[in-house]
């Protein structure tokens, strides 16, 4: 079955890394859309600028158009995907949010920024966004690393089937840990993986412990409250890439 996956492209080396991983994980048969916003200014300020702002709007999509085609052609992880450009102009949450009403997809990728001062990557405005309202599974991407080592957490909120189907769809002959709180889930990963069970009081500390040593940490939970207090506890400490699956 053919996989698609969203890409979020801007001008950052991080965007790239994204589009590298997403291309990557969608390999042979799938279909990446390669998305940019092209930030405006307010609509009130826009008003009556006519001919003039759809001449600008047009000319700025062409453009991002073509760099897009270029980021593409100028890595070989796209060669083996089709790749669509998909650039709006408006609010960058706004206008992804809408894609994601309209088209359906098996995962969105995201890059971080890193912070001037910490140098460490950190949630922005769209991440937070992207995890509180996306119905798709998120991969946020803070350097560009192959899947080898990747490891599993669950907490019993959500299918173990759903989740077993997306982790093999996407990573299917890799190197797999699991984690969980929950005795439920665990007969459930035997099967693609070494499982064991921690104790919830412990989940953090002992996440933090491994994640330094993993490059795909994959977060499978129904609980909205629990992925965003993971993910800007995370994302600081990963080099690869964090995946938000509920």
């Amino acid at each position: 079955m053919e996989k698609k996956v969203l890409c979020l492209i801007d001008h950052s080396l991080e965007s790239s890394y994204a589009l590298r991983f997403g291309c990557m994980l969608g390999k042979k048969g799938a279909t990446v859309h390669a998305m940019h916003v092209i930030q405006t200014i307010p609509f009130v300020l826009r008003w009556g600028m006519g001919y003039a702002r759809r001449h600008w709007e047009k000319e700025q999509i062409e453009k991002m158009e073509r760099e897009i085609k270029r980021m593409v052609t100028s890595e070989p992880h796209c060669d083996a995907v089709k790749i669509k450009s998909v650039v709006k102009i408006g609010s960058v949450s706004g206008e992804i949010l809408d894609q994601l009403k309209k088209e359906s997809y098996d995962l969105v990728v995201a890059g971080v920024h890193y912070s001037q001062i910490s140098q460490k990557p950190y949630l922005g405005r769209l991440h937070t966004d992207l995890i509180d309202q996306s119905p798709y599974p998120i991969a946020m991407v803070t350097s560009f690393k192959m899947p080898d080592k990747v490891l599993l957490y669950l907490d019993g909120t959500i299918s173990s089937e759903k989740t077993k189907e997306f982790v093999k769809r996407f990573f299917e002959g890799t190197q797999i840990s699991i984690v969980t709180d929950s005795h439920e889930v665990l007969e459930h990963f035997k099967d693609i993986g070494e499982a064991k069970i921690i104790d919830r009081d412990e989940v953090l500390d002992v996440l933090k412990q491994i994640v330094p040593n993993i490059d795909t940490f994959i977060v499978a939970s129904g609980n909205v409250e629990l992925l965003l207090y993971l993910s800007r506890e995370i994302v600081p400490e990963i080099m690869g890439a964090l995946i938000l699956y509920r």
